[in-house]
């Protein structure tokens, strides 16, 4: 694991405070493979009397040995290492001989789930009775999204009704990201190559400028990201041959599911549960147009990273292997010209929200062959701003073309027919003469206003 500083995770830890307050706590907190989950539980924890125990992948004979030699050493009583029962006999001597008070931790939990299930229903009986009235606190933590979800909080789970609450740790946001870096413009182009994931940020933060990065870590053998999507699915999914197919099909522009399952040469409607399980585990995301046909939904990666994965490196599979991959300019501006509409979107949910400008609504909207790249409601008032999104630096005239262009295609929305109040906005990698713009009354932000905007 790579050592690093801790950054935000603000709301959780003021979360988990609130908590503690409690006599009784039974926390959940899920989330992908190294998106921080272990470093919130430290630092949230590094004060109190807490029992650490992280499950291994191996046999559940392994685990109890693993976990009485440990729980031997919290407890100053090597009597645990003696038991030969199951986890129920060891969890009863565990807690029963803990003091008031303590925290306990079991990471990675989903591994002692797939070595004996079992342990769920006695982790339930003895929750309901051991600690009696002693202020003990349990955080369950786990990786494999698809087990925490149908194992640990699903209604048929022997831990349902018991978890005080279940927290999902996500992404860090852009401007949480950007405290890794020292150059803000490389910071956020790193940001969208790689996604929020701290540990993925602090593999980007070693390098200086995007082509270093992108040469050392994506189309050089060794780098950190070049096996990366492997080891992610390997560690979640069966079927890695379909899944990884599904993936680079979404990758490569097909986000339909007829299209999808063309790519990938299976039946239609067989790709469905594939779908259903990479939404599961986060890997893809199902969008629904802004005000549009819900059944018009189409599919794309939830993971900047496999984006960018799949069109880089995959693409050069052959030229990497041999040592003869470089960095094209090109390849790239493609590449974030993508995540920078994605980028956008955040900036305008964050935008809303420290700013409270009353948006419900944000995304993006499609009809027969017409997109408009972002589209914000406010549905009480029956405002609507449309913007067009541009990795690129523009001029002013530029400008009021791409504008021209956005006002003529509002007519075909459904907002223009019931006559709404229609703003029209550019969100940009640079604007030139921006001000001018604002005071005619468009929406106009570039890379400088996306860097400046902090929660802070």
């Amino acid at each position: 694991m790579i050592s690093m500083e801790f950054i935000d995770r603000i709301e959780e830890m003021e979360l988990l405070n609130t908590l503690w307050s409690e006599d009784k706590a039974l926390v959940v907190i899920y989330g992908k493979r190294r998106v921080g989950k272990t470093r919130l539980i430290q630092e949230f924890t590094s004060s109190m009397d807490t029992f650490f125990f992280t499950f291994s992948d191996t046999s559940v004979g392994v685990q109890l040995r693993e976990f009485r030699s440990r729980a031997a050493e919290y407890l100053r009583d090597t009597m645990i290492t003696k038991l030969k029962g199951d986890w129920y006999d060891t969890l009863r001597f565990f807690f029963r001989n803990l003091k008031d008070s303590t925290t306990v931790v079991l990471d990675e939990f989903t591994y002692a789930i797939k070595a004996d299930r079992k342990i769920l229903s006695d982790l339930q009986r003895l929750w309901d009775g051991e600690p009696g009235d002693r202020k003990i606190k349990l955080i369950i933590c786990g990786s494999m999204l698809g087990m925490v979800k149908e194992e640990i909080l699903a209604h048929t789970s022997p831990l349902y009704g018991r978890r005080t609450r279940d927290i999902h740790l996500g992404d860090l946001r852009y401007q949480d990201a950007l405290d890794f870096f020292s150059e803000p413009e490389y910071g956020i182009t790193a940001y969208m190559m790689v996604g929020g994931m701290p540990e993925y940020l602090l593999v980007a933060s070693k390098h200086k400028n995007l082509r270093d990065f992108v040469t050392n870590e994506l189309l050089d053998r060794k780098g950190y990201f070049y096996r990366e999507p492997y080891y992610l699915l390997s560690q979640n999914l069966k079927d890695m041959k379909t899944y990884f197919a599904i993936l680079n099909a979404i990758a490569y522009g097909n986000t339909k599911p007829s299209k999808i399952a063309n790519f990938v040469d299976v039946p239609g409607r067989s790709i469905y549960p594939y779908l259903e399980n990479l939404q599961r585990l986060e890997f893809i995301r199902r969008e629904i147009p802004v005000g549009g046909n819900p059944k018009r939904g189409i599919y794309t990666l939830s993971e900047p990273m496999l984006y960018s994965w799949f069109n880089i490196v995959y693409r050069k599979r052959h030229e990497t292997e041999i040592g003869a991959a470089s960095f094209v300019p090109e390849d790239m501006n493609r590449i974030l010209g993508t995540a920078f509409e994605s980028l956008s979107i955040e900036y305008m949910v964050e935008m809303n929200k420290k700013y409270t400008m009353g948006l419900n609504r944000i995304g993006r909207w499609w009809h027969k062959g017409e997109e408009i790249d972002i589209v914000c409601l406010k549905t009480k008032s029956k405002e609507v701003w449309l913007f067009e999104i541009k990795y690129k630096k523009l001029n002013l005239n530029t400008c009021k073309r791409i504008l021209n262009k956005l006002e003529k295609k509002s007519e075909l929305t459904p907002w223009f027919a019931d006559k709404w109040n229609i703003r029209y906005g550019i969100i940009a990698r640079d604007i030139k003469d921006k001000a001018s713009l604002n005071n005619d009354g468009y929406l106009c932000y570039d890379m400088g206003d996306i860097i400046s905007l902090t929660r802070r």
